[in-house]
Parts: structure tokens; sequence; C-alpha cells
């Protein structure tokens, strides 16, 4: 029982380290992304192409590539991580009522008793003790095996070309892709993205895991709090995902019945992206300040 426990615990500590992996990448990819928003509109200008080196155009692909796999990887590490760690819960709940099943009943009987009750092994004979334990290690040794094979399949069979992100940096590199590819909401007129919580422009945008809508920080944070009757002070705070704690809510999209909790929710660099080349067209296509750049892996 307690080397269930000890698995459960590190099982925790590797899918919070796989999560913060994930972050980090992000934000890799997001200063990747300027870089080919950059190079493509370099390559615009009249007789720029030229100039720029083929070797930087493929090095850049190369390692935006990597990323991407990198990030599908870690994205399903953690989702494997988080049902192995359920079902070794449950592992130890099963443990313990096996462990007391036999605490119980394997003093009072002799050889006889255990012949009548255990010897059988019929339809209804029913395993405690060491036997039913064994069984049950090997279920998540089973399980452990299999959740590998998941995350090795998933990876080895991700086309990376497909993947979103690789579409929109190659839009902006002008390599081929197009808007249909990027799966954000932004009203026509304006050129917002829209928040389907608030029904206003979208600030500091994020993704859920769990399902493919998105929605702003304040408006999510808001969702999840007044669905758990938060006091007025988490109410009242600036927005923020570590005011969740535990906190969950069904994703507020009609007809979507995913559930949003801060685990769940990541910034979404490339509806940040996209907001950003939107904002520098209205400006007359400026990239804007180096300045913005940097904040994407501040906040």
């Amino acid at each position: 029982m307690d080397s269930i426990t000890t698995a459960s615990a590190s099982l925790t500590k590797s899918r919070e380290a796989w999560e913060l992996f994930h972050q980090r990448i992000g934000t890799c990819m997001a200063h990747l992304n300027e870089t080919a928003i950059l190079m493509g509109q370099a390559r615009s200008e009249p007789g720029a192409a030229a100039k720029v080196p083929p070797d930087v155009v493929s090095s850049l692909q190369q390692n935006l590539g990597k990323l991407c796999r990198l990030q599908e990887e870690s994205r399903l590490r953690t989702a494997a991580s988080k049902r192995v760690a359920t079902t070794l819960q449950q592992k130890d709940v099963e443990f313990r009522s096996v462990a007391e099943a036999a605490g119980s009943g394997g003093g009072g009987g002799g050889d006889d008793e255990e012949e009548e009750g255990g010897g059988g092994g019929g339809p209804g004979a029913t395993s405690t003790g060491p036997e039913a334990m064994f069984l049950a290690a090997g279920g998540v040794v089973s399980l452990l095996s299999e959740e590998q094979d998941r995350v090795d399949a998933g990876v080895n069979a991700l086309n990376v070309s497909s993947t979103r992100r690789w579409k929109e940096a190659m839009e902006a590199m002008g390599e081929g892709g197009g808007d249909d590819d990027v799966e954000v909401e932004m009203e026509a007129e304006t050129g917002t993205l829209k928040c389907p919580i608030t029904g206003m422009a979208m600030v500091d945008p994020q993704r859920s895991l769990e399902c493919p809508h998105r929605y702003s920080l304040q408006g999510i944070v808001q969702h999840i709090l007044v669905n758990n009757n938060a006091p007025a002070h988490l109410k009242n705070a600036p927005p923020s995902l570590s005011l969740l704690g535990s906190s969950t809510a069904s994703c507020p999209v009609v007809g979507c019945s995913a559930t949003i909790g801060a685990s769940s929710l990541e910034k979404d660099y490339e509806a940040e992206m996209q907001l950003r080349r939107t904002q520098a067209d209205a400006a007359g296509g400026s990239a804007g300040p180096r300045g913005e750049v940097e904040d994407i892996d501040e906040a």
C-alpha cells in the first residue's frame, strides 16, 4: 500500500514537471513564431526574399517542427500521468479494502474453512489477501504499459505539418497555410477575438486542454469562481488561475461538456499572436515595439 502511495506521489510530481515543460515549450514556440512573423514581413518586401538565406528558413522550420513534436509529447504525457494517478488512487483504496478483509478474516479459520471458502475457484469465488493484491498490482503494471504505448503511438503518428501551430508559423513566413487553418473566432468589423463568456474583446486569451475552446483570463476565472460560490474577495481580486485552486466548472460554451479548471488551462499563444497581427495590420502593418514581444513569457 505504501508503494502505491509513493508511486502516486511520484506520478503527481511527474505530471507537474510535464505541465511546466509544456508551458516552457509554449514560450519557446511564441518566440519562434514571432521570428517567423518578422521573417515573413522581411521576405514580403520588394527584392528582400533573396536576402533571406535558405538555410535560415530551413533552420527555423526544423526548430518549429521539433518544438511542435515536443509540445504534443508533453501534452500526451501530462494526460497519461493524470489517468495513471487517478487509477493508482483507486487501486490504493482497493488494496486497503483487501488488506482489511484479510486481516479481519485471517485469524479465525482453519484449513477446512480455507478449502470450503477459497479453494473452489468457481464463478462466485472472490480473491482476498496476497492473491488479490498481486492481481491488482498486475493491473497497475499493465496500465502503465498501456499508457506508455499510447503516448509513443501518439508521438509517432504526429504529422507536424498538419498542426495548427506549424500552419500558422508557415503562413507568417509566407510558406503557405491559410486563415481557415487557425481556429480563432475573429469579429469581422473590429478584428478582435471575442470571449464566449463576456462577449467582449478578449484579453490574455486562455485555451482549454480538454476542449477546443478559448476564453479571456478574466472571463474563465470569474465563470469558475461564480459556479463554485467563491467568496467575494476572490471574485474581486485581479484575475489569475491561482485563485481557482482545485475548483472546476463546465465549459461555458453551449453544448460542450468538458470540465475546466486551472490545470486544464494554458495561455493561448496562437490567439495572442493572431491578435497582434490583426492590430499591427490595423495600425498600418507595424509589428509593434520589441517590448510587446517580450511580454509573452512574463504573463
